[in-house]
């Protein structure tokens, strides 16, 4: 079985993470825009309509909120995996560099 050569970046990484970063800073900001909609139009109106669209927004943000944590959770993952990556090839980076070949000294001097 051949195996896979990864051909993420250490900038790709941090492109994803950002970009998970973005879309999570998208969310709450939708989240405070109809949750600000949501209260205006609730102090200008009463009845079960009111009372149900409530209940379906509290649902719907706290489906949000987890949303955001999962995308900041795997944002710092992705940073995480990035910079553990980047650590793994500068330890191998080294240790290339350490090899010495059996007579290949004698013929550098």
């Amino acid at each position: 079985m051949a195996t896979q050569q990864t051909r993420l970046t250490q900038s790709n990484l941090a492109q994803l993470s950002n970009r998970h970063e973005e879309v999570a800073g998208q969310i709450t900001s939708q989240q405070t825009s109809l949750a600000s909609s949501i209260d205006m139009l609730a102090g200008a109106n009463r009845g079960d309509m009111m009372t149900s669209l409530k209940n379906v927004h509290q649902q719907w943000d706290q489906a949000c909120r987890d949303i955001v944590k999962n995308l900041e959770r795997m944002a710092q993952e992705v940073n995480r995996t990035g910079r553990e990556t980047q650590d793994q090839d500068s330890v191998t980076a080294q240790e290339i560099g350490r090899v010495q070949t059996p007579g290949l000294s004698s013929f550098m001097s």
